[in-house]
């Protein structure tokens, strides 16, 4: 078989994606490969796909983020100015959170979509919230009160990675484009 970007060359490998011949040439220069970079190339057009599809996610993830950023970060600082301002620390701990509360609850609504947990975790949760309703919801609650400025603090350091990888990926695509229209 031959190569399907250079007609004549012999093929040594098929794309990951489509399965078109790849020669040598367009096996060594492939921009993306299988398991992070390390398996089987993908040809020019799958590359650029690959790419253009990694850009347009991590620019909708990046929109998604700055409003959880925005709309989390201000329940949260609202809290910290709650415990800050308020002469009576009960009164002002309690607002503080509920205002992490808020924020959490916007996290978990509207941040990433996490995996189902197990079967035995969901069994454990349904176990708990049946035999101790109320220490369960309660615990819940603080648990969740408690961790917005983590979360905060873990969505913002992910929005400055995504930011810089998005920056990289498109220099992948712009470079995948090129070689593509160069091929045509």
């Amino acid at each position: 078989m031959s190569c399907y970007f250079h007609e004549g060359k012999e093929s040594v490998s098929k794309c990951a994606r489509c399965g078109v011949e790849l020669c040598r040439e367009c096996e060594d220069a492939a921009i993306y490969r299988t398991e992070n970079g390390r398996g089987q190339a993908l040809c020019l057009r799958c590359s650029y796909n690959a790419a253009q599809e990694l850009v347009e996610y991590q620019e909708k993830w990046l929109k998604r983020t700055k409003l959880l950023l925005i709309f989390g970060g201000c329940a949260v600082a609202l809290g910290i100015f709650q415990i800050i301002s308020n002469q009576h620390i009960i009164d002002g701990l309690f607002a503080m959170l509920i205002c992490f509360f808020i924020a959490s609850l916007i996290f978990s609504f509207f941040g990433n979509q996490s995996e189902p947990s197990s079967i035995r975790d969901q069994f454990y949760d349904a176990q708990m919230s049946v035999r101790h309703p109320i220490s369960y919801g309660i615990g819940k609650i603080i648990g969740m009160a408690f961790s917005a400025p983590l979360v905060l603090g873990g969505y913002f350091i992910g929005y400055k990675k995504t930011l810089k990888s998005l920056e990289e990926d498109r220099e992948l695509l712009k470079i995948a484009e090129d070689s593509l229209n160069n091929h045509n």
